[in-house]
This record gives structure tokens, sequence and C-alpha cells, in this order.
């Protein structure tokens, strides 16, 4: 470890971090997540508050902040609610509320969806992140920092690159895969 080294771009950066979603009108209250993470700061691991908020940090500093939606995982968007044909789902009549199945066809890369209603010849899913539309609570304490290697930074970065490309991401094989198209758009 470097002595006096501080979060900033391509460094290597270990935290213990607590993130809490506030409660949101008419929205069910989600649980807080702690966990030790692991990343190359400055290349999209972090929601963009977070990252900012922790550059400049050493280790054993440790911070609280809240952001609002804006700055954490975005504003609750109703376009990403929509039905899906029935047959788009492997294994459609064991899905129900709750579910979760990766999906491709809206974005560049594959999405975990939601499923909110299961209908006669549809379902009703939610694309939007779970804490979207939320302020969110993170307390962190910065655990480890060191330079990042030369392979860790290339990783990051192409990581980062594939977020805007049509590259496909890697998706759990437990976790069935959908081609997503509205049930009234066209084939």
């Amino acid at each position: 470890m470097t002595t006096g080294l501080r979060i900033d771009s391509n460094v290597f950066v270990r935290l213990a971090l607590k993130s809490e979603p506030l409660p949101a009108e008419g929205a069910p209250d989600l649980p807080a997540v702690e966990e030790e993470i692991e990343y190359v700061h400055g290349y999209g691991f972090l929601v963009p508050g977070l990252d900012i908020a922790l550059r400049g940090l050493a280790i054993g500093d440790a911070f609280r902040i809240t952001l609002d939606a804006e700055q954490a995982h975005g504003p609750y968007d109703d376009d990403l609610v929509f039905d899906v044909d029935r047959s788009e789902f492997p294994n459609v009549d064991a899905l129900g509320p709750g579910d979760e199945v990766w999906a491709d066809g809206l974005e560049a890369e594959p999405v975990t969806v939601r499923v909110l209603e299961v209908r006669a010849e549809s379902l009703l899913v939610d694309a939007n992140h779970p804490w979207a539309g939320r302020s969110v609570c993170y307390t962190a304490r910065v655990l480890a920092l060191r330079d990042a290697t030369d392979s860790e930074i290339s990783e990051a970065a192409e990581h980062f690159d594939s977020a805007f490309t049509d590259e496909d991401d890697e998706v759990p094989e437990e976790v069935p895969l959908v081609r997503l198209r509205r049930k009234d758009s066209p084939l």
C-alpha cells in the first residue's frame, strides 16, 4: 500500500459499503445492503454521486451521504413498465410477481426485469432499477487502497466501454434470457 494514497482514477479501492434506499411514497420498503466491494475507481462501477463523493478519501476515512434519485439510480421511468407477450419467456408458467429475468432488446446490454403481473396473454414487467426514483443513503469506510495494475485498469476500462456498445454482458446461466419486445411493437 502506498502511504498517502487517496481515491482517484486508476486506484484500486476496497470499501465497506452500506446502501440504504429511503422510503418512497406508494412504494414498498426495501432493505439496506451491506457489502465489501473492490473496484478500480473512475470507470462507472459506482453510481455517479457516490463516485464523486469518494474522491480524495484515504484508508480509514468514513463518511455518510444521501444522494437524490438523479445521482443514485435515476428517476423512476413509467415507460419502462410494459406488457411482453407470454411467448417471449421460457418457462412462463413458472414465473410470478416478483420474479426476475434477464432481458435483451431494450438497451445495448442485458437488463434485469421484474415481473409485476402475470396476465392471460402477457406479463407486465418493470425494467427500472429496483431503487429508481428513490434517494439512497450510503455509509462507507475505506478499507484499502493501492495503485491498480495495468490489467485491472484494462479490465475496468473494457467493462466501462461495454456499457456503451452492443456487446453482451455475461448473464448467469440459471437466469433465463428473453428477447424483450413490447407487446404492441412490431416484430
